[in-house]
């Protein structure tokens, strides 16, 4: 029984701790530029004082708010861009995460995914992928990983505020 126990505590700290690490280790990475907000940023953000009355504005406020991080990779060199594919496939294995849309449009396929939260229409992570269907070596991949308490009605708006490669696909998607 012990060795059961034993078990199950290291693979919930291996899944913690694969969660945390996925996709660190593209921050640094040759031919990847990134993007790596985290949740000081973000809370910065929401105590900036707008004095708005604007509901949109407030809105946003409170999404910046619930967001804990946001990490943004996007790389043209094709055996990065191949590395990325197989690192979300094997983290979609182990995260629990919804598929939410796919689309292929104008040589672009999108995917979405998303891990439900506890409170109706916010999911607490956001995983896009965007890669070309081209063929093209110079085209990019993208990797957008969001973490947070997040409003799912308001992530479009985000991605786009954000300029987030793909998010125009994303807007298309939404409306």
């Amino acid at each position: 029984m012990y060795k059961i126990y034993t078990l199950f505590i290291f693979n919930i700290i291996s899944l913690a701790a694969f969660g945390q690490s996925a996709f660190t280790k593209y921050e640094n990475m040759q031919d990847v530029s990134s993007m790596v907000m985290d949740s000081n940023m973000f809370r910065l953000l929401s105590q900036i004082d707008f004095n708005s009355t604007d509901p949109e504005t407030k809105d946003y406020l409170k999404l910046v708010e619930n967001i804990d991080n946001v990490k943004i990779f996007s790389s043209s060199k094709t055996s990065i861009r191949q590395t990325m594919k197989v690192d979300v496939q094997k983290y979609l294995q182990v995260a629990n995460l919804e598929q939410l849309i796919t689309s292929n449009e104008d040589n672009q396929k999108v995917q979405l995914y998303a891990k439900p939260s506890t409170i109706p229409n916010h999911v607490s992570e956001l995983l896009i992928f965007l890669e070309d269907t081209s063929g093209a070596s110079d085209q990019d991949s993208v990797l957008v990983s969001i973490s947070g308490t997040i409003d799912i009605k308001q992530i479009f708006k985000l991605a786009k505020d954000l300029d987030i490669p793909g998010s125009s696909t994303l807007q298309k998607l939404s409306n």
